[in-house]
């Protein structure tokens, strides 16, 4: 039973802004054009072959989903500006990996394993830090599938002179993420049969934050003056 829940974690990042996507409703194959068709094509096998995880856990399209999640990665992009609106430059932004890729926070023993990654805003107060690992898009699922809120994995931290610190809480998460996540639905239906033996009931409303609808995470950050 352990491992079968270790295994549910496991499965489980011009601007294009898809302004209509709201809830899962919303999220289609526009979202998934990055996504190679043998993992879509996976997802339709097992979801349409199989009935319980002891029956597909082994196959080539569960280890081929699982290894393909494992190489996501996203990039976040933002701009930082002051409490006028004015970009600030030279501003210092450090990310901190605060929980893992399945939603786990890290336990103080093990801090030292925490990532974290650093950037400069530009005279326009922009920044961008690119290929960050991003939330397994089954967590995501899980979290949907039950109307939470999605795990905050990432800490932004800025600082620039003569600024109070800011902090925000982010997820790693895009629009493929997204579109992965509303696949991984019927693979969470079955994992979830097999542990409890009933039928899991899939919120497809929950609320999608704007800034996780892109190729890319958003973040925008106001600074007040010490």
């Amino acid at each position: 039973m352990n491992n079968l829940k270790t295994i549910l974690m496991l499965i489980g990042a011009t601007m294009p802004i898809f302004v209509n996507a709201k809830s899962f409703e919303d999220i289609d194959e526009s979202y998934g054009k990055s996504v190679p068709m043998n993992i879509k094509k996976n997802f339709e096998n097992i979801s349409n072959e199989y009935s319980n995880f002891s029956s597909f856990q082994g196959t080539n399209e569960y280890k081929q989903i699982t290894k393909y999640f494992i190489t996501l990665t996203t990039d976040l992009k933002g701009k930082v500006t002051n409490a006028e609106g004015k970009p600030i430059k030279n501003a210092t932004v450090k990310i901190e990996q605060i929980r893992n890729r399945m939603g786990a926070l890290f336990p103080t023993e093990v801090d030292n394993k925490r990532r974290s990654w650093e950037s400069i805003t530009d005279g326009n107060g922009f920044f961008i830090i690119k290929n960050i690992p991003v939330v397994f898009p089954t967590r995501v699922a899980i979290y949907s599938a039950s109307s939470r809120n999605f795990p905050s994995n990432l800490l932004i931290i800025v600082n620039a002179a003569t600024y109070k610190e800011s902090v925000t809480r982010v997820a790693s998460i895009n629009k493929t993420v997204l579109y992965l996540a509303k696949k991984s639905f019927p693979l969470i239906k079955i994992f979830y049969n097999s542990i409890y033996k009933k039928d899991l009931k899939i919120n497809h409303k929950t609320e999608i934050p704007e800034n996780y609808l892109h190729d890319f995470v958003t973040v925008d950050v106001k600074m007040t003056r010490e």
